[in-house]
C-alpha cells in the first residue's frame, strides 16, 4: 500500500465480494499488463468524483481527468489551455463584467449572471459563493500545484450538492511526500504575433521534515500578454493581465491517519480580450481587436485566498473524513457606462465629453464543513455518510462615478448618479449518503440521496439618480431534494455499461426589490437521464467512451423587469431541455505514440417561451453559448534521440460551433457567434533533469469569440490570437 494513500480495511468487511477486490482497489495493477515490446497501455488515472479513490475507468459516470503530466507536455498555465480536453464544457470570459469567467456545461446555462451552474472544487472543499457571486470567479490554479483536474458532466446534486446542475470542475492539488526531496523550476516567455509579449517563473519545492511530515511550497509569477487596442486613448495591447500567487502545504501521515493543513495565495489584474462589435451586422465596428473605452474604465483586479484542513482515519468500518476550508476573494469589477448613459446625462449637466463608470469592488467570505463516514469499497454493501455546513458573506458595492470620456479624471460637483450597497449572508445544512449493493462482481447498483436547507438575508440600499434612495431588507428560506440512481454493468473485466438518473439544483433566494414585487425566489432544479459506456481494448492500448443524456431543467431562474418601477428581479421562469451524444477515444498503437479525440452534439434549447418583461425568447431557441457541434483531436509522439535525451512533438486540434449569444432585450438582436477552429503545434527535449520545449497556439490566428453583452455596442471577448512561446525547466 502506497504509504501516503488510506486504505480501506477489506478484513472488516461484511459479505465480501471477492472479485470485487482489484476493481474497486485504485492501487490494483491491470489485469492483463503489457510486456516492454507491446504498444503503450493506458497510465492508470486514480480519481475522487464519487468521494473514493476509484481507478477512472471503473467510474459510472461521465468524467475527464486531465494529469498534470498533461498539463505539463500541453504548456498549460490557465484553464483555457486544457479545456479542449474535456468534451462539453464551456469557458467563458463574459464580456461585461471585465475579466469575469463563467463555466458551462453540456449547455447548462442562461448567459451572463445568476447563480453559477457548474460547482468548483479544490480538494474535498467547495470553492466561491453559492450565490450570484460565485457564478464570476473561477480559480485558475497554478498546474505545478495539481496532481489533475477533474470534470463531472451531468448534475452532481447527491454528493457536490448547490450549483452543480450542469456538472462539476474539482481541482486535485498535489500532497507534500516525505519520502524525499524534490523540486522544479521553470521559465516561459510568448508573443502574440501582432501584440504584446508576456513571461512566467514558477517554482515549487517538496520538503521533508521527518519519516511522516512533509512542507510542499510553491510560487508563481505570470504575465499574459495583450492584443486588443483601445482606439480613445490610442494604447496597444490593453488586456494584458498579471498573476501572481503561492501554495503551502503541511501533510503528516502515521498509520492509517492523514492530516492536511494547506493554503494557497492568488492575485491577478488587468483587462478582459473584449472587443466591440456591431449589435447588428456582428462585424468589428472600430476593426480587428478594437475597442473605445473610457481611460482606466475597463479593471478588474481579484485576489483569493483559501485555507483548508483535511483528516482522513481508519475507523475499521469506515472511512472518516473531515473537510475544512475558509476562502475569501476580493474583486472589483470596472465597466464603462457610458455608452447607456451619457446620450441623456450629457446633455442635462451641459457637458459634452461626460462619461460614466461603474466601479464595483466585491467580497465573499466563506467557511464549510464536512463530515464523511465511508465504509469499504469492498463490501457487497457499501455506503457513504455525509453531513455539510457552509456559511458565506457578501457584500457588494456599485457605485456609477462621472468622469470625463477624454482623460479618465473623475468629475466632481455633480449630484450622485447612482449608488447600490448590498449586504448578504447564505447558510446551508445538508445532509447526503449513498449506497452500492454488489449483486455480483459484474453488477451493481448506487442510490443516493441529499437534503439541503438554507437561510439567506440580503440588505441592499441604493441611492442616486438612476436608482432612486431606497432600504430593502428581504429574508429567504428554501430547501431541496436530490437523488442518484446509477447501475453498472461490467461486461468483462476492460468493458462496463452504465445508466444514470441524477438531479441538481440552484438555491432561491431575495430579491432585494420593492415590497410590490416578489421577495423571493425559489430553486430551479435539472434532471439526467444518461447511459454510458466505457471500454479499454487490445491490451488497454485503445481506450473508448460513449455517453447519451436527455436533462430536463425546470422552474429556471431568469431576470424580469417592472417598467412601472423601474426596478428588475429574479423570478422562476420557463422550462428546458440538453440532450446529447460525448465521445471520446485515445490510441497508443506504438510505444511513444498516443492519438486522441472527442465530439460532442448538444442540442440545448428552451422548451417554453420566456415571460413578459424578460429577455425575449420563444420555446426552440437555443440557450446561451451552447455549440450544436465541438470536438477536439490530437496526437503526441516521444522518441529516443541520443544518451538520456528524449524529443517529443505534438499536434492538437479543437472545434467549437456556432452559437447563440445572450438572450435579447426587447429592440436588439440576439448575437451570433460563428464557429471557430484551432490548431497548435508544440516540440520539445528532455532528459531525467532537463526540459526544453517550444509552441505556436492557434497557428492559423482565429478570431475565436467566447461571450456577448449588448451595451450599445456588442462587448465580446475574443481567444488569444496566434502566440509563439518557448519554455525551459529543471528538476532538482
Amino acid at each position: 500500500m502506497n504509504k501516503w494513500s488510506i486504505g480501506l480495511a477489506a478484513s472488516t468487511a461484511l459479505l465480501p465480494v471477492p472479485a470485487l477486490a482489484q476493481a474497486a482497489n485504485a492501487s490494483a495493477p491491470a489485469a492483463a499488463a503489457p510486456d516492454a515490446d507491446a504498444p503503450d497501455a493506458a497510465q492508470e488515472i486514480v480519481v475522487t468524483a464519487q468521494k473514493r479513490s476509484e481507478r477512472l475507468r471503473d467510474v459510472p459516470a461521465a468524467i475527464t481527468a486531465v494529469t498534470s503530466a498533461s498539463l505539463q507536455e500541453l504548456n498549460a498555465a490557465k484553464l483555457d489551455d486544457y479545456v479542449a480536453r474535456i468534451p462539453g464544457l464551456t469557458v467563458s470570459q463574459v464580456g461585461g463584467a471585465s475579466a469575469a469567467t463563467q463555466l458551462s456545461i453540456r449547455g447548462i446555462t442562461t448567459g451572463s449572471g445568476g447563480n453559477p451552474t457548474v460547482g468548483i472544487y479544490i480538494d474535498e472543499s467547495p470553492f466561491g459563493a453559492s450565490t450570484i457571486y460565485g457564478g464570476y470567479t473561477v480559480p485558475d490554479l497554478d498546474p505545478q500545484d495539481l496532481q489533475r483536474v477533474e470534470v463531472l458532466r451531468g448534475p452532481q446534486g447527491t454528493l457536490y450538492g448547490a450549483g452543480s446542475l450542469g456538472g462539476l470542475l474539482k481541482y486535485v492539488t498535489a500532497d507534500p511526500d516525505p519520502t524525499r526531496f524534490f523540486g522544479r523550476f521553470q521559465v516561459d516567455g510568448s508573443a502574440i504575433d501582432g501584440g504584446g509579449e508576456g513571461y512566467g517563473v514558477r517554482a515549487a519545492a517538496n520538503i521533508p521534515l521527518s519519516d511522516d511530515l512533509a512542507l510542499r511550497i510553491s510560487g508563481y509569477n505570470r504575465l499574459d500578454p495583450g492584443y486588443v487596442d483601445n482606439v480613445l486613448t490610442g494604447e496597444r495591447n490593453i488586456n494584458d493581465m498579471r498573476f501572481y500567487g503561492g501554495r503551502v502545504a503541511l501533510g503528516w501521515q502515521s498509520g492509517d491517519w492523514k492530516v492536511r493543513l494547506s493554503g494557497l495565495f492568488q492575485h491577478y489584474d488587468g483587462n478582459a480580450p473584449v472587443v466591440d462589435y456591431d449589435s447588428t451586422t456582428f462585424k468589428p465596428f472600430y476593426g480587428d481587436l478594437k475597442q473605445s473605452r473610457v481611460p482606466d474604465s475597463t479593471n478588474v483586479k481579484q485576489d483569493v485566498g483559501a485555507v483548508s484542513l483535511l483528516v482522513e482515519g481508519d475507523l475499521g468500518f469506515a472511512t472518516l473524513t473531515s473537510a475544512s476550508a475558509y476562502n475569501r476573494q476580493k474583486m472589483q469589477f470596472d465597466n464603462d457606462y457610458s455608452p447607456i448613459l451619457s446620450p441623456s446625462l450629457a446633455p442635462v449637466f451641459g457637458i459634452p465629453t461626460l462619461g460614466f463608470v461603474s466601479v464595483s469592488p466585491v467580497k465573499v467570505e466563506k467557511f464549510t464543513q464536512e463530515l464523511r463516514l465511508a465504509s469499504p469499497a469492498t463490501n457487497r454493501l457499501s455506503w457513504q455518510l455525509g453531513l455539510f455546513y457552509t456559511r458565506e458573506t457578501q457584500n457588494a458595492l456599485g457605485d456609477v462615478v462621472p468622469i470625463d470620456s477624454e482623460t479618465g479624471a473623475v468629475i466632481d460637483g455633480l449630484p450622485n448618479i447612482g449608488r447600490s450597497d448590498l449586504g448578504a449572508s447564505f447558510r446551508e445544512v445538508a445532509v447526503f449518503g449513498d449506497m452500492t449493493y454488489h449483486f455480483s462482481s459484474a453488477f451493481d447498483v448506487t442510490a443516493g440521496l441529499r437534503y439541503s436547507r438554507n437561510q439567506q438575508h440580503n440588505l441592499t440600499i441604493t441611492s442616486g439618480l438612476i436608482y432612486g434612495d431606497s432600504t430593502n431588507n428581504v429574508r429567504s428560506r428554501d430547501s431541496a431534494m436530490t437523488f442518484l440512481i446509477n447501475p453498472r454493468l461490467r461486461l468483462d473485466e476492460n468493458t462496463m455499461l452504465y445508466a444514470r438518473i441524477a438531479s441538481g439544483f440552484r438555491p432561491g433566494g431575495p430579491n432585494s426589490v420593492t415590497p410590490a414585487l416578489p421577495q423571493s425566489y425559489a430553486p430551479d432544479k435539472v434532471t439526467d437521464y444518461e447511459i454510458g459506456l466505457k471500454s479499454e481494448l487490445f491490451g488497454r492500448s485503445l481506450s473508448l467512451e460513449l455517453s447519451g443524456y436527455w436533462i430536463d431543467w425546470r422552474d429556471i431562474q431568469i431576470q424580469r423587469i417592472a417598467p412601472e418601477l423601474a426596478a428588475s428581479y429574479i423570478d422562476n421562469g420557463p422550462t428546458a431541455v440538453s440532450k446529447g451524444i460525448e465521445a471520446s477515444a485515445s490510441w497508443r498503437p506504438v510505444r511513444g505514440l498516443e492519438i486522441y479525440g472527442n465530439i460532442a452534439y448538444n442540442d440545448a434549447h428552451l422548451t417554453e417561451d420566456l415571460p413578459t418583461n424578460s429577455a425575449i425568447g420563444v420555446s426552440g431557441d437555443r440557450l446561451p453559448l451552447s455549440a450544436r457541434w465541438s470536438g477536439a483531436a490530437g496526437a503526441s509522439y516521444s522518441l529516443p534521440l541520443f544518451g538520456a535525451w528524449n524529443g517529443s512533438l505534438g499536434v492538437d486540434w479543437r472545434h467549437v460551433g456556432a452559437r447563440l449569444g445572450a438572450f435579447p432585450n426587447a429592440g436588439q438582436v440576439r448575437y451570433q457567434l460563428p464557429s471557430y477552429d484551432v490548431v497548435d503545434l508544440r516540440a520539445g527535449i528532455s532528459d531525467d533533469r532537463w526540459s526544453f520545449s517550444i509552441y505556436a497556439k492557434n497557428i492559423g490566428d482565429e478570431r475565436g469569440q467566447g461571450a456577448d453583452i449588448n451595451l450599445g455596442l456588442t462587448r465580446v471577448s475574443v481567444i488569444q490570437p496566434r502566440t509563439f512561446g518557448v519554455s525551459a525547466a529543471v528538476k532538482f
